[in-house]
């Protein structure tokens, strides 16, 4: 029986190029919807970096109460608003990572990879940013922001669901592949591989963290495919 590997993938920065758009997104809900000023983007300073956890703190921090469910509801409405509000005036800022968009049919096809997606980034604006990236992600087990506050738990919880859908009761080879330190973090928190994705100021952070296999794109799938066999887990 083959080896069964999986390989599982953040969104922004990792699937598509959406980091930029993604910052002032979040900037401009969080001010709309809770009349919170600008806020820090350097993702790294909050105790968890995810939408999840960002908001939440932001929340308890500023105005000292928690949100209520229909507030979170209405944060998430907008949040998706002003990103279609952002692609009508820049597709670009949506645009896939290079080679992202053939990246699962071909390790679920000859690679022999099966993939899932782990985001700190909530459902509903995760989804619009694969579709509007052209990422394949129908049928693709994903967590997301709804889940957890924690991405150590995100990703857990996206293995867990790639067991069920895959019909696999272990994994001999996990792998994850982000472009920030907090996914390296969950990363090593989990017990499993990780490969970096990132040009300039984010892959030199990875490369100072002690990552040795990092990417600026995907069109030598060979060559990244190579790198997940060879990244131990």
């Amino acid at each position: 029986m083959s080896a069964q590997k999986l390989a599982i993938f953040d969104i922004d920065g990792t699937l598509t190029n959406t980091n930029a758009a993604d910052e002032h997104c979040f900037q401009k809900t969080v001010s709309s919807v809770f009349k919170i000023g600008k806020v820090s983007t350097d993702w790294s300073a909050y105790k968890h970096s995810t939408d999840s956890g960002i908001l939440y703190e932001l929340i308890e921090r500023e105005l000292k109460i928690k949100p209520a469910v229909e507030d979170l509801a209405h944060f998430k409405e907008f949040f998706v608003q002003a990103c279609e509000e952002v692609r009508n005036q820049n597709p670009s800022a949506f645009f896939e990572i290079p080679g992202a968009s053939k990246l699962f049919p071909h390790l679920l096809g000859s690679a022999g990879w099966k993939v899932a997606i782990a985001t700190g980034a909530w459902k509903p604006s995760a989804l619009f940013k694969l579709a509007a990236g052209g990422i394949p992600f129908e049928d693709i087990p994903a967590a997301f922001a709804e889940d957890a506050f924690e991405r150590k738990m995100i990703v857990q919880t996206a293995q867990t669901r790639a067991k069920e859908v895959y019909g696999v009761s272990a994994f001999d080879k996990v792998v994850y592949v982000g472009d920030g330190t907090w996914d390296l973090k969950a990363s090593r928190e989990c017990a499993i591989g990780f490969i970096g994705i990132g040009s300039q100021s984010k892959g030199e952070k990875l490369k100072a963290a002690g990552v040795k296999d990092i990417f600026f794109d995907y069109h030598d799938l060979p060559k990244f495919i190579s790198a997940l066999e060879s990244v131990c887990s």
